[in-house]
């Protein structure tokens, strides 16, 4: 167990210096999408892809559609993460 552990850190040590604010961004906002995915899910709402109309509204009341989800996420719900 110490050696797989001792074989992370290794890794991870010359992985980290290679990821850039980008990396970070990506992983933040993905994690942001999981967990408002989630709260969807478990407030019994569709998303809009799983709506015939392609239209839905979020668990925080906000109208959502296709093309303004990924927006709506980040811009609602993606600095909430963090609190």
């Amino acid at each position: 167990m110490y050696e797989a552990r001792a074989g992370f850190e290794a890794a991870w040590k010359a992985y980290l210096p290679k990821c850039t604010e980008a990396d970070f961004n990506e992983y933040q906002r993905q994690r942001a999408w999981t967990a408002w995915k989630y709260a969807m899910y478990d407030a019994g709402l569709p998303l809009p892809t799983q709506s015939t109309s392609g239209q839905a509204r979020c668990f925080c009341g906000a109208a959502i559609d296709m093309a303004v989800t990924d927006r709506h996420v980040q811009d609602a719900h993606m600095d909430s993460q963090h609190a």
